[in-house]
C-alpha cells in the first residue's frame, strides 16, 4: 500500500511538472540600430546601437531592458495582455534622430501591441540615424524581467510533492507501529 502511495504523489509531481513545462510565457523585443542612410530600414551593414534603456509598459506595470552590443533587447515571461514599447531617448548617443519605428510615427514608442499567451513577437525595432561620430560601445545586458516562472513554478511543485510524500510515509509508519 505504501508503495502505491508512493508512486501516486511521484506521478502527480512528474505530471505537474510536465504541465507547468509547457506552459509559454509572450516574448517581445528585437534591434534598435543605427540607421546610416535614412531610409527606415535595417540594411546589411547597419549596426545595432548598444546601451539604449527600452521600457515595456502592460498598465501601470514596467519593466525595463537596455540593449546588447548588437542593439537586441527582450522581455520575456510576459502574461497575455496589451504592451507598449517606448525608447529612453536620453539613452540615446548624442544626436541620433528617429527614422523608424513599428507604428510609423518615428517617436520612439510603440503602442498597444496584444500578445498572447506563447506569443513570440520579434518585430518592435527601431531606427536611429546617429552621426559617424558616434562611438557604439558594446555593452551586454541580461534580459530583464520576472525569473522564469515556469522553473520556479516546477521547483515549488516538486519540493511540496517531496515533502508531502516524506511526511506522508512517516505517518504511515506510525500507524503500522499501533
Amino acid at each position: 500500500m505504501k508503495k502505491m502511495q508512493i508512486m501516486v504523489i511521484a506521478f502527480l509531481a512528474v505530471f505537474l511538472l510536465g504541465v507547468a513545462g509547457n506552459t509559454q510565457a509572450a516574448t517581445i523585443g528585437n534591434t534598435v540600430w543605427n540607421d546610416q542612410n535614412k531610409n527606415g530600414v535595417q540594411d546589411p551593414g547597419e549596426s545595432g546601437i548598444s546601451g539604449v534603456r527600452i521600457k515595456l509598459y502592460n498598465g501601470n506595470d514596467v519593466e525595463t531592458d537596455k540593449t546588447n552590443s548588437k542593439g537586441r533587447y527582450e522581455f520575456d515571461d510576459l502574461d497575455a495582455g496589451h504592451y507598449t514599447l517606448i525608447v529612453a531617448q536620453e539613452t540615446l548617443p548624442n544626436g541620433c534622430v528617429a527614422t523608424y519605428d513599428r507604428d510609423g510615427k518615428k517617436d520612439g514608442k510603440y503602442s498597444d501591441k496584444y500578445l498572447k499567451v506563447d506569443d513570440s513577437y520579434t518585430h518592435a525595432d527601431f531606427g536611429y540615424y546617429c552621426p559617424t561620430k558616434v562611438v557604439v560601445t558594446a555593452q551586454t545586458s541580461p534580459v530583464t524581467g520576472p525569473g522564469s516562472t515556469t522553473a520556479t513554478i516546477a521547483t515549488i511543485i516538486a519540493v511540496t510533492m517531496a515533502m508531502i510524500a516524506y511526511k506522508y510515509q512517516n505517518g504511515i509508519s506510525a500507524i503500522i507501529r499501533k
